[in-house]
């Protein structure tokens, strides 16, 4: 893409032009709304609408494209995560490979923290370490497997 204000061209992994500084927006919302994701999107709605009206639950489909647009982001991570997210207006909440840089967090031995970097950088390339993970939320819990409490996170007053 070019950056909007000056013209550059700019790298899919920046948020910033590296000409003048522009904001240009997260790498992966860009990436998400480039015209072959867009396709391939509308070409899954189209299949999902297919077998819905063969199976008879077209009306079903629809409810739940209805209640996908009331969904929200929802973070869950342990109790103590969140309590010091919420008690201070300094804290921050970065991403798991930014904590880990810190030495704020030590990998789990488990499969998915031993594999999660490949999986990672191979959808977000060179910018999977700023990445934060939530989920939309229809009912406003989070996943389990990522901390027993929840938190809606509100979208940016700017942002449509």
């Amino acid at each position: 893409m070019n950056c909007t204000n000056c013209g550059a061209n700019v790298p899919a992994h920046v948020e910033r032009c590296l000409v003048c500084g522009h904001d240009v927006g997260f790498p992966n919302v860009r990436a998400a709304e480039a015209a072959d994701e867009r396709a391939a999107l509308e070409a899954r709605v189209a299949a999902a609408k297919t077998t819905a009206a063969a199976r008879g639950t077209t009306a079903v489909l629809e409810r739940f494209g209805s209640a996908v647009k009331e969904s929200h982001a929802v973070l869950a991570r342990p109790l103590g995560d969140l309590d010091a997210l919420v008690k201070s207006k300094n804290a921050l909440y970065i991403s798991y490979h930014s904590q880990v840089r810190a030495g704020a967090r030590i990998p789990e031995d488990n499969d998915w923290d031993k594999g999660r970097t490949a999986a990672e950088s191979t959808v977000h390339p060179n910018y999977y370490e700023t990445i934060n993970y939530t989920v939309l939320s229809l009912d406003g819990f989070g996943v389990l497997w990522w901390g027993d409490y929840s938190m809606s996170l509100r979208a940016d007053p700017g942002s449509s």
